[in-house]
């Protein structure tokens, strides 16, 4: 018969020997994800210095990939001329990142800033792209903020993913050494496919819902938010919020929607009834949580038409 002794010490033994080996590849991997890529400029390199010279006010666009395949620059200088328009989305972004990175931006001493940022989910940590508009520090005191109101079984998934994802950190590291790296890491990007769900899709009747949260987490979004308004008030700036088209996880929706029906008027872009349903179509989408070129378009026309009348008309 088996020493059970025996058994459980090696179990054990195998079990710590595992962990030494895993847990300096789970170190490497996140201080690989937290370095910037070869050849990145200061924080944000983003952002043209031709259009922070003009003078003219500008619009930034902040947010998730929804962001950056909904926001055509292009179609906004269209309708809008005499305004710049810069698209600063990024796959994975989350809330409290892209209201970190409006902040930085209001701290640049570059003419009037008007700055859209997607209502969204929380994440514990950033997209793989976060040093486009962030620094260290800025990671560093989003995941103090995020840990003092939540820790959910929802963020340490994300945290495991975060760190046996190995792809992102090849890209970033050798890709731009290469010059392999084909699509943008920030900003719109066109998508002419036309293979769209309209499962995500808000509706009409799916816009009127109230849902509730966490009182903690619904208090933690209001003051992020009355704080980035005070900080642009200060500054002659402006901050809007956009709900998302398109909402795939029952937990984004209900948060996303809880915080926008607590927002006033003159902070958020309203859809109307004759939009929604003007956009529930399946030639507008690429996927199911994204708007092809022709959907961004629309999209695009619908918003210059926001801020020529409830922005730029207002005194």
């Amino acid at each position: 018969m088996p020493d059970s002794n025996f058994s459980y010490r090696f179990i054990l033994a195998a079990f710590f020997k595992g962990m030494c080996f895993v847990i300096p590849l789970l170190l490497l991997s996140a201080a690989l994800k937290l370095t910037k890529p070869y050849g990145c400029e200061s924080v944000p390199c983003v952002i043209p210095k031709s259009m922070n010279e003009t003078g003219r006010t500008t619009f930034y666009f902040i947010g998730t990939s929804r962001v950056q395949r909904s926001i055509s620059p292009a179609t906004l200088k269209g309708d809008l001329p005499h305004y710049n328009f810069i698209n600063l989305g990024l796959s994975s972004n989350s809330f409290l990142y892209g209201c970190r990175a409006a902040s930085n931006l209001m701290k640049q001493d570059s003419g009037r800033k008007i700055i859209f940022i997607e209502l969204t989910g929380l994440a514990l940590l950033p997209t793989d792209s976060y040093y486009r508009l962030l620094t260290l520090e800025d990671v560093g005191e989003v995941v103090k903020q995020h840990l003092s109101v939540r820790c959910t079984p929802e963020d340490v998934r994300g945290l495991l993913f975060f760190l046996f994802s190995i792809h992102g950190d090849i890209k970033k590291i050798v890709y731009p050494r290469l010059n392999l790296n084909g699509e943008p890491a920030i900003g719109f990007m066109n998508d002419a496919r036309d293979a769209g769900s309209l499962e995500a899709m808000l509706t009409p009747a799916r816009y009127t819902i109230k849902p509730a949260i966490s009182p903690d987490v619904l208090a933690m979004y209001m003051n992020v938010i009355h704080h980035l308004q005070q900080e642009a008030e200060e500054k002659g700036n402006e901050i809007q919020f956009i709900l998302p088209l398109m909402i795939w996880e029952e937990s984004e929706f209900i948060v996303d929607m809880s915080v926008f029906n607590q927002l006033p008027e003159e902070m958020k872009w309203t859809y109307s009834d004759e939009f929604l349903t003007r956009m529930y179509t399946g030639k507008y989408l690429s996927d199911q949580l994204h708007l092809n070129t022709k959907g961004a378009i629309v999209y695009s026309h619908e918003l210059s038409e926001f801020i020529r009348e409830r922005i730029l008309a207002s005194p």
